[in-house]
Parts: structure tokens; sequence; C-alpha cells
């Protein structure tokens, strides 16, 4: 205001103060690209939790570089929408969005803190999940009780040991790569 502030009305006064509080939506869309640049999920963490606490660790970063923290209650369903467009790999990345249309979990798009909370644990659920999955699509029914006897079996195979090497070294004389190969090529079959 370019006026002597006895000169101002009240209406202008209320209007000024206002202003602080309006978001110019060209600073509400450079933040939003700045945290999408930030919200990573870093597939070299093996611990699911892990992963999601490192996100979080550069979602905090981006929004408090401007100290914008109101953007995580004010824009919660913008957060929860670059979260979930984050989320690696792509099975669980199809899982949690399928997840989030379910009414059940509505209140999650609307909440940063209770979705990643359910994030946490779905995440865990997920993996245990998908590696059955991953198991049983090999197409063979019951092999996951057969498949460590199979295993035990081409191992410990009178053919397969050395019975005149007293030694429990895995270096055991006349053992090449090939032979290795060979044998780990004959367990997976």
């Amino acid at each position: 205001m370019d006026k002597d502030p006895y000169e101002v009305t009240e209406a202008e006064w209320v209007a000024w103060f206002r202003q602080g509080y309006d978001v110019d939506p060209r600073a509400l869309d450079t933040l939003k690209k700045r945290i999408k640049a930030a919200v990573v999920f870093d597939m070299s963490a093996q611990d699911a939790d892990s992963r999601i606490g490192k996100m979080l660790d550069g979602l905090a970063a981006a929004i408090r570089r401007d100290r914008q923290e109101w953007v995580i209650k004010e824009e919660s369903p913008a957060i929860v929408k670059i979260i979930t467009d984050a989320i690696k790999p792509e099975s669980l990345h199809r899982a949690v969005t399928e997840q989030m249309v379910l009414t059940r979990n509505k209140p999650l798009k609307k909440d940063v803190y209770r979705f990643v909370r359910w994030l946490r644990e779905y995440v865990i659920g997920h993996r245990r999940i998908v590696g059955y999955e991953r198991y049983e699509a090999s197409g063979e029914a019951g092999s996951a009780q057969d498949e460590p006897r199979r295993y035990s079996r081409t191992l410990y195979s009178p053919d397969s040991v050395d019975t005149a090497s007293t030694s429990d070294s895995d270096d055991a004389p006349g053992t090449t790569w090939a032979d290795v190969s060979e044998r780990l090529s004959e367990v997976q079959v």
C-alpha cells in the first residue's frame, strides 16, 4: 500500500491482510513440481519401510526448503496423488492405485499422515502376497512343497557329491564355474 496508514480504510486493510492467505497458483504449481521431483522411491533399499522413509525425507526437505509446511494439511489430496504416482515397482503401484479406488480407502486421500501409515502396512502385506503369486505363476500345482525336497535331492545326490574329498570347503579341486552353473540349472528345472 502506498498510502499513509491513517488514510487506509478498514476494507482495504482486510483485503491487504487476506492476500497473505491467498496462494498464487503459479507458486503452488512450482511447489508441486518440486515435491514431485523430491518424492522418489529408492529401489536400492531392500526394506519397503526404508523406501518409504527415504521418500518421506525427500518430501520433507522439499517442503521445508521454502517453509511451506502448510501444504501437507491444505493440499493433502495433491500430495497423496504425487506419492501414489511415485510408487515403484509397477506391481505395487497398480495395487495401491486399485486400493485407493475402493470406498473404504477414500479417507486416505484426504490425509497424508493416514495414507503413509496405511501405505507402510500395505507394502509389507503386498510383498508377501506378490512373492506367493510369483511362485504360483510357475504353473506347477503344489510346487511350494515339492521345491525344497527337489532342491536338496539335486544338490546331495550321490552323483553330485565328491565322496573322495574329505574337506568341507566349497573350493573342491576340479570344480569349475561351469560345474556350478550346470548344477544351478538342474536345480532350477
